[in-house]
């Protein structure tokens, strides 16, 4: 199932149930080979994708599953370490990215995900806050 990419800065939109993405206002999707969601990060601050991934989350939490976890698996990317951080902005990430999994793994088996998705803003919030 081709996924899709966001490139620019505009809110993010979700991939149709077909597996082809909806192009939103100020945001363009593509589709990408590998199957999974890419955000354009190489230059982003934490505190950019802190702010990318709340901006995500909040767009997932309204969708249904099959939605859902594409723009959920499109944000591990921004989530997952990938430099030296002060250990409270690590910390915050690393527990921003395990409650995102949570809600993932919970929508994959069709368990309830209320409280997961409340846990996951959260663990985000704190990131963002530690991150500035």
């Amino acid at each position: 199932m081709a996924i899709a990419s966001w490139k620019s800065g505009g809110p993010l939109s979700a991939a149709q149930p077909n597996g082809s993405a909806l192009a939103s206002a100020g945001g363009e999707l593509e589709p990408i080979a590998s199957g999974l969601i890419k955000l354009v990060s190489d230059t982003m601050r934490d505190s950019e994708k802190a702010a990318k991934v709340m901006e995500a989350l909040k767009a997932a939490e309204r969708e249904p599953t099959q939605i859902a976890l594409p723009i959920l698996n499109g944000i591990v990317g921004l989530v997952q370490g990938d430099h030296e951080q002060r250990f409270e902005v690590e910390e915050a990430r690393s527990s921003a990215f395990l409650a995102i999994c949570e809600v993932g793994k919970a929508l994959h088996r069709g368990q309830p995900a209320d409280g997961l998705w409340a846990a996951a803003i959260s663990a985000t919030e704190r990131w963002m806050a530690l991150a500035r």
